[in-house]
């Protein structure tokens, strides 16, 4: 017996001695796969300092890494680790046991290797927030062990591979921010397990596979941001009551919405805005009582908002800005207890919003801009003092004597309405930081105490009724970037204590009545970007103003009563891209500076004052020069051949970046923080456009044109000028000018607006003008043309005013006939005539044959009527032909 016992004990303990060379032989082919990865790397935080081959305890004590009671790798964890490198050097196969593997946010790069479906008994893999490229490996399909897989956040391309279907126990897919293309592929269907499927933000194409109804578990379908279409998906309205997320927002989804969409009870986030859907808001909404995010805008819906909203007892956040709706704002939202974030601009709305909105206390973000509201703002909206954010611009609002409460307000745009109230009660909110009040009727002084709201980042009081001088205690706003005061009537000099305002990016105190000269040190504002002093009563010597205002972009001059020279501290101001300085009393030469030392410049205007001597040439180096507008001042000599140069005016190419400058209106996903942190200023411009003046603001990036009239020009007209194709306006009207209509005067196909009228040219009117199809305004009158004037396309519509004071022009509209007009006249004349005679006769002869007619028809029909015998037969011979 013990013979026999013996070899047993030595067979179990050479067994036990070989299952420990095998671990110890597994866990150093594991340490080594792990170290030689870790040799082409660069880890930036020092996740892997741990990782040697002198840490002889092995992997399983390496930090990111746990093993099994068997001492095997079973957990890799290297997140936020600026770890910079790929994956092809890891031996996937050296890890056999791996079950968790999570490399979140580092720089990883390059493709997704194949191999990595060796990792068989893999459940958790997290590749995200990372730079992998490529297409998702087509072996992914073999990890079945997957209950969770995130690639999101990466530049992988191509399609989404079907085999991903065989991973049948995932519960969560993301595979969000990326660059897919292509179809959901329908074999997603089969992951029954899926609770959370995340796509969104990569250019996915086509209608969501109806097989996905089959996901009986999916509580979060996330696709957003794609370029899916159809109608919206009534399959997805088939799991019932499971969904709490659902976001297909920033599609390309069209036709209703379902009203079965009340059936998802359990919904706690419905977002479907940014797509093209139509029809009405359900009012089946009304019993999503769970729901605390409804996000509709930017759809093109219509209707009324129903009130059934009111029943949503959990809504936090009610989002449909940018659609049609109209009709009045529903009473019953003002009864959400929980209601804090309204959107609703953009539409067509009107009435008068519920007293009662904002009772609940917790109202912190009302926006409701551009829509036709009336009557006073809601009584009880600044309930709670939650209240942070609200815009109600472009309305027609009268009164707003809520607002005394509102102590924790941050943002009031209250511009454009009808409001008459005094701008005192304003000044008891101490946060703000944007308040804009313009474009109403407000009338009095500005208060003293806006001084106090030292917290002010913008304030606009432009074009209401105010009066007296700007008081001083404004510049107690240090960090105030945007003042604007105009359009008032405010008077006396400007403060010097403006000069104060450290900040200070804009400051538009146009069109008021101040006077005086300028405070020096205006001229010497670091910050400044705009300075708008138009349509005032100041009055200096340019000439003498020594300035540095490097950050200038836009300066605004005109209309004063300023005299000398073009100031030369202008010179350094590189960064202008707008210059007037109308309608002053400015005299001397235009520098040839302003053509080279200002190279983005795209307004440039002089008009209306006395600046004399030749234009100079050097201006056409003015790339980006759109409007140019030199009329009314003294200048001779021929226009510069080199204008035609101008590269701007020689492209269709708008100006659409006019206001890229980081100053203007910014977009961003969030409308709060788009209205919040946006600093708009439209510059505008006073231009003389087919024949009146006008004021163009937001489009004045549209306009191309030069106008030098009432000048003493002289020559020809330059065939150069004919090249500049993006031109919508010419004005040389009041010069000199003589010889002929350049031919090609066809290739502005874009003019609509041409004045050469006052000026001594000669020849005969171009056939190529009748090509112009956007012309609206002609004037060539006052000069010597001679000839037909052409017709066709847009100057059949003109009248003899376009023409006049050329006494060798003929043809219509004028009155005067050309030669062998006369002879054609008559001759129609004489063949008016005969056709007259044979129309008379012809009228004689068809009236005897219908008298002919009539007569014989009463003839026959009275000889059956009367007679028994035809009457008899006429009614069976009827008979017989419906048999």
């Amino acid at each position: 017996m013990e013979n026999i016992t013996l070899p047993r004990k030595t067979i179990i303990l050479a067994f036990l001695i070989s299952l420990c060379l095998l671990k110890t032989t597994a866990n150093k082919t594991e340490a080594h796969a792990l170290l030689q990865w870790k040799s082409t790397l660069i880890d930036g935080e020092g996740c892997t300092s741990s990782w040697s081959h002198i840490n002889s305890t092995g992997p399983c004590n390496w930090s990111g890494v746990h093993c099994n009671h068997a001492r095997s790798v079973i957990s890799i964890t290297l997140t936020h680790c600026n770890i910079n490198g790929t994956l092809l050097g890891l031996d996937f196969s050296a890890l056999p046991n791996v079950e968790h593997l999570n490399f979140h946010n580092n720089n990883l790069h390059g493709f997704i290797p194949s191999t990595i479906s060796f990792l068989a008994k893999l459940v958790h893999l997290d590749l995200s927030a990372n730079y992998f490229t490529g297409p998702v490996p087509l072996t992914i399909g073999n990890l079945t062990e997957l209950n969770y897989l995130n690639f999101g956040e990466n530049q992988l391309n191509g399609t989404i591979p079907t085999q991903l279907g065989n991973c049948i126990k995932l519960s969560k897919l993301s595979l969000d921010d990326n660059q897919f293309i292509g179809p959901i592929p329908p074999s997603l269907s089969q992951l029954a397990n899926l609770s959370r499927l995340f796509l969104y933000r990569n250019n996915l194409t086509g209608q969501i596979p109806s097989s996905l109804s089959q996901l009986k578990n999916l509580t979060v379908f996330i696709a957003s941001s794609n370029q899916l279409s159809g109608n919206f998906p009534l399959f997805l309205l088939q799991n019932g009551t499971r969904f709490t997320y659902l976001d297909l927002s920033y599609n390309q989804f069209s036709g209703p919405i379902p009203l079965d969409i009340g059936n998802l009870t359990e919904l706690r986030t419905l977002d479907l805005s940014s797509n093209s859907l139509t029809g009405q808001i359900p009012s089946s909404l009304g019993f999503l009582n769970k729901l605390y995010y409804l996000s509709l805008n930017n759809n093109s819906l219509g209707g009324e908002i129903p009130e059934q909203l009111g029943n949503m007892s959990a809504l936090e956040y009610l989002i449909v800005h940018n659609n049609q709706l109209e009709g009045s704002f529903p009473t019953a939202i003002s009864t959400l207890s929980n209601l804090s974030f309204i959107i609703a601009s953009n539409n067509n709305l009107s009435g008068v919003i519920d007293p009662y909105l904002g009772q609940n206390g917790n109202l912190e973000d009302i926006i409701l801009s551009n829509n036709s509201f009336s009557g006073e703002l809601p009584t009880h909206i600044c309930n709670g003092s939650a209240l942070e954010f609200m815009s109600v611009e472009n309305n027609q609002f009268s009164g707003s004597t809520c607002l005394r409460n509102c102590s924790s307000l941050i943002l009031l745009d209250l511009s454009n309405n009808y409001l008459r109230v005094s701008l005192r009660f304003l000044t008891r909110n101490p946060n703000l930081e944007i308040l804009s009040v313009s474009e109403n009727n407000i009338f009095g002084n500005i208060p003293a105490e806006f001084g106090n709201l030292t917290a002010l980042r913008k304030l606009a009081l432009g074009s209401n009724h105010l009066t007296s001088k700007i008081p001083g205690e404004l510049t107690r706003l240090r960090l105030l970037q945007f003042l604007d005061l105009s359009n008032n009537f405010l008077s006396n000099s400007i403060p010097l204590d403006l000069c104060r305002m450290k900040y200070l990016e804009v400051l538009d105190i146009s069109k008021n009545q101040l006077s005086g000269r300028t405070p020096s040190c205006l001229w010497h504002m670091d910050t400044i970007k705009v300075l708008n002093l138009d349509s005032n009563k100041l009055s200096e010597n340019m000439q003498s103003i020594v300035g540095h205002m490097p950050s200038i972009r836009s300066l605004h001059l005109s209309n004063n009563k300023l005299t000398g020279d073009i100031p030369s501290f202008l010179k350094n101001c590189s960064k202008l891209t707008v210059l007037d300085l109308s309608n002053n009393i400015l005299y001397g030469l235009v520098p040839s500076w302003i053509g080279t030392s200002l190279p983005l410049l795209r307004v440039l205007c002089l008009s209306s004052n006395r600046l004399s001597g030749k234009i100079p040439p050097e201006l056409s180096e003015l790339s980006f020069l759109q409007v140019i507008d030199l009329s009314h001042n003294i200048f001779t000599g021929p226009i510069p051949k080199s204008f035609g140069s101008f590269k701007s005016m020689s492209t269709r190419q708008d100006g659409s970046n006019f206001f890229a400058d980081g100053l203007h209106d910014v977009s961003v996903d969030s409308e709060r923080i788009r209205i919040m942190y946006s600093m708009w200023y439209f510059v505008y411009e006073v231009i003389d456009w087919k024949g009146n003046e006008f004021s163009f603001t937001k489009t004045l990036y549209l306009m191309k044109g030069i106008d030098i009239s009432c000048n003493n020009l002289s020559g020809e007209i330059p065939a150069e000028l004919m090249t500049l194709k993006g031109l919508v306006f010419l004005n040389l009207s009041g010069n000199n000018f003589i010889g002929k209509i350049p031919e090609n005067i066809g290739n502005l196909n874009l003019l609509e607006s041409l004045d050469f009228s006052r000026n001594t040219i000669s020849g005969y009117i171009p056939i190529s003008m009748a090509s112009l199809t956007f012309l609206a305004f002609l004037n060539l009158s006052y000069n010597d043309l001679s000839g037909r004037i052409p017709t066709g396309s847009q100057l059949e519509i003109l009248t003899a005013q376009s023409f006049i004071g050329n006494e060798g022009l003929c043809g219509a509209p004028l009155s005067k006939l050309c030669p062998g007009d006369a002879t054609s006249t008559e001759s129609l004349s004489k063949n008016a005539d005969t056709l007259d005679k044979n129309g008379e006769e012809r009228i004689w002869l068809f009236a005897f044959v219908c008298l002919g007619f009539i007569s014989g028809f009463w003839l026959v029909l009275g000889m059956l009527f009367f007679n028994k015998f035809w009457n008899y037969t006429l009614f069976l011979s009827i008979i017989c032909c419906k048999i």
